[in-house]
């Protein structure tokens, strides 16, 4: 059964999206080759590294089906653990993944079970082949990448991820935000540093950025203020929020975008617009969402 099992999920597309919550000295020894290890003590302070709620992936644990903590701490969640395995209680389950080619052991290359904002992830061609041409080498060649906001620091590690020679500072000043920041930009924390700042008007930093990215942050004194400055010439803006536009509870409405706002904040401080599009949020709010290029 557990080889039918195993053969079947290799098959689907399940076999993508895989949390391993077993401790860490477990998972050194035996997982599957394309699961992501975050043990189950550390699930309530990682949420942010998880996959997107709606979508269904594959949980690997050492609960016994009568004592099944991690699949009910996911699903009241809000979490979809669609296929889950249990190596301690299925017979021979890694001699049985090691036959099927399925098995590793451990540390794996950084891969993650989020995704970035739907912004980064469609436009990345875009990105790079901007930021390629606004590489200055008198400053090394990287490039350099803020995120006013960051949060977890999500959209910054993907994109670290992706670029190694990429350097990153994320801001941000909700409590709590440097420790989950801490952990999910582990695979590239000697690139990437986090200030806890409250952001106003004014922002002072030691130098120009190539990419600044502010994703469902709307702080319009710091629009108006620093961060115009804050931008190389040739570099980018990516700015995503909420719209008012529809019914919906939060962000209040003063902290939400007027329809419009964007495109005449680019005008009115020497942005090109390179793309500029509305979408809904899984839970049916609109945003507005622009790239922007400093003439």
């Amino acid at each position: 059964m557990t080889r039918k099992r195993l053969l079947q999920w290799q098959q689907s597309d399940l076999r993508h999206l895989c949390l391993d919550v077993r401790p860490q000295q477990e998972y050194l020894l035996d997982h599957l080759r394309t699961s992501v290890n975050i043990p189950l003590d550390h699930l309530p302070k990682r949420m942010a590294e998880l996959p997107p709620k709606q979508q269904p992936f594959t949980l690997i644990t050492h609960d016994h089906p009568d004592q099944d903590d991690a699949k009910q701490w996911l699903v009241g969640h809000g979490w979809q653990p669609r296929v889950v395995f249990r190596p301690r209680h299925e017979l021979c389950f890694w001699p049985k993944a090691k036959a099927l080619g399925c098995h590793g052991t451990g540390l794996r290359p950084a891969t993650f079970l989020f995704r970035p904002h739907p912004l980064l992830q469609d436009h990345l061609g875009l990105l790079q082949d901007k930021l390629h041409n606004a590489e200055d080498p008198s400053d090394g060649g990287d490039v350099h990448v803020l995120d006013i906001g960051c949060g977890s620091g999500r959209d910054l590690t993907w994109l670290l991820n992706a670029h190694p020679t990429w350097q990153g500072t994320g801001i941000d000043a909700l409590q709590g935000a440097q420790e989950r920041f801490a952990w999910t930009t582990l695979p590239v924390r000697d690139r990437v540093q986090f200030l806890q700042i409250k952001i106003g008007a004014t922002l002072a930093l030691p130098r120009r950025y190539h990419l600044v990215l502010m994703m469902r942050c709307l702080i319009r004194p710091f629009l108006s203020g620093s961060l115009p400055n804050l931008v190389r010439p040739g570099g980018l803006v990516v700015l995503s929020h909420f719209v008012d536009q529809g019914d919906y509870l939060y962000p209040r409405k003063h902290l939400r975008l007027q329809p419009k706002e964007l495109e005449q904040w680019a005008l009115d401080f020497g942005f090109s617009l390179l793309v500029n599009r509305t979408d809904t949020t899984e839970d049916g709010r609109p945003t507005h969402s622009v790239i922007l290029a400093k003439k």
